[in-house]
């Protein structure tokens, strides 16, 4: 985890290690022999010098027993209290735009927001818990498995998705929430995705190091929460740092409409590419077999993709010229033609079929061919997925 598990960028700074450090948040030993004997973890935080994300470098989700223990971070105090209540209070002012549909919470933990949601608005609650807190939960249906946004968006159509304290534990935040835009988009649904983690900036601030955990990979400030959903499909709806700035609370919603559009973007190339194989392969059988003689106009880069993905080999189609003169005598990469000067083209006793493999320089060798007043039979050039007769602007 080299590179900025928000934003992707490999330039980041050495921030913290300590050396390895036990479990805090999900091991509580029975005994003092326990204790002292407790496995230790890789510590290495870096903050990107991007995006400002903090992650543990050497983090490995599979060492953290999410499943098998509880999460043993305890905070019911009156003010943790009002902040929960704080946050349902804005889900009110707009319950009737998510209130038909489910909403569910993503790494719920014992529950405690859906329940205390329940006392203030009717709703229909899921949670999804794999940990053994799941236990607890009977006041909303618990799913004792980890959301997977495919088979779950799909099935529930979630008018919200609530994210408390759980991203801060992913190896993979920006795969996940990416995941999710993407499978909002192919099902049609945009939910309100609310997300909450700690706030990191006040730790920076302040220069705390009790905030640093092995369970925590990541450590968001609120720019980098930010970067995590921008960067994945979602737009920002509203962020800001709450409980004393301790918490960052975002809300986000899938950009449905470019989700689709890259999505068709992508079905409407392959579909194209792959008559236009057809097609033009069609259309090189027919030249072939007519013993006319092609040119193909075009020996390196774009030229050279052009002759390989299409198989214009050497032994069909010997002929390739190029305007640069710095090419002649070499040879195009991958079907073996040597390149040749356009103006061998004046020795030609039949006037040939010129095919130009570089649409986008079309016009600029038309006229190259018109100033030198070369001889052709037709000018061919790829358009809409065809070699179609070229026709000048």
């Amino acid at each position: 985890m080299n590179n900025c598990i928000v934003c992707g960028h490999k330039i980041s700074q050495p921030l913290f290690n300590p050396g390895p450090q036990p479990l805090a948040a999900l091991n509580l030993p029975k005994t003092k022999e326990d204790a002292i004997g407790a496995i230790k973890h890789p510590m290495n935080f870096h903050a990107c010098s991007i995006c400002g994300h903090v992650w543990n470098l050497d983090f490995e989700y599979a060492q953290v027993p999410y499943a098998s223990d509880s999460n043993l971070m305890y905070n019911k105090g009156t003010l943790w209290q009002e902040h929960m209540q704080v946050t349902i209070d804005k889900l009110a002012e707009n319950y009737l735009m998510w209130i038909k549909q489910p909403i569910i919470d993503i790494g719920c933990g014992d529950g405690l927001f859906f329940t205390q949601l329940l006392k203030t608005l009717p709703a229909k609650c899921i949670g999804f818990e794999p940990g053994i807190e799941g236990d607890k939960i009977t006041d909303f249906e618990c799913v004792r498995d980890y959301f997977i946004p495919e088979r779950d968006i799909k099935k529930y159509r979630p008018s919200m998705l609530v994210c408390r304290h759980v991203l801060e534990h992913l190896e993979n935040p920006r795969d996940f929430v990416a995941e999710i835009a993407y499978w909002c988009g192919q099902y049609d649904v945009a939910p309100v995705f609310l997300a909450e983690v700690p706030c990191f900036d006040k730790a920076l601030e302040t220069g705390r190091i009790s905030d640093f955990l092995y369970e925590h990979a990541s450590n968001f400030t609120l720019n980098s929460l930010y970067t995590l959903f921008s960067s994945s499909g979602f737009q920002l709806l509203e962020i800001a740092r709450l409980y004393d700035e301790e918490v960052t609370v975002g809300y986000f919603q899938p950009h449905n409409v470019a989700l689709k559009q890259h999505s068709t973007q992508t079905q409407k190339f392959n579909a194209s590419v792959e008559a236009s194989f057809k097609q033009v392969a069609t259309t090189l059988d027919s030249l072939a077999k007519k013993y006319t003689p092609v040119v193909l106009w075009g020996g390196t880069g774009k030229s050279a993709a052009f002759l390989n993905m299409f198989g214009l080999d050497a032994e069909r189609f010997p002929t390739v010229v190029d305007s640069d003169p710095n090419k002649v005598g070499k040879y195009v990469p991958g079907t073996g033609q040597m390149i040749q000067s356009v103006d061998s083209l004046r020795n030609k006793i039949a006037s040939p079929t010129i095919i130009i493999t570089t649409p986008w320089r079309a016009n600029d060798i038309y006229r190259e061919i018109q100033l030198k007043v070369l001889r052709y039979r037709q000018i061919l050039v790829l358009k809409d997925g065809c070699l179609n007769e070229y026709a000048p602007d």
